[in-house]
């Protein structure tokens, strides 16, 4: 089965999914701001020194 045929995926607009009135609707919301790449990159977001 591909994502297309995936009725359990909705694609939205990049707004609606970042719109944080949208977003605290749900009260199990779960973020995940870091990614792996298939080369074993790893991208992460900081405040200077801070990794958050």
């Amino acid at each position: 089965m591909t994502v297309d045929d995936n009725p359990l995926i909705t694609m939205m607009r990049v707004n609606y999914m970042n719109d944080t009135s949208i977003i605290r609707r749900n009260p199990k919301v779960t973020t995940i701001n870091s990614a792996i790449d298939i080369t074993s990159q790893i991208c992460t977001d900081n405040i200077g020194d801070h990794i958050y």
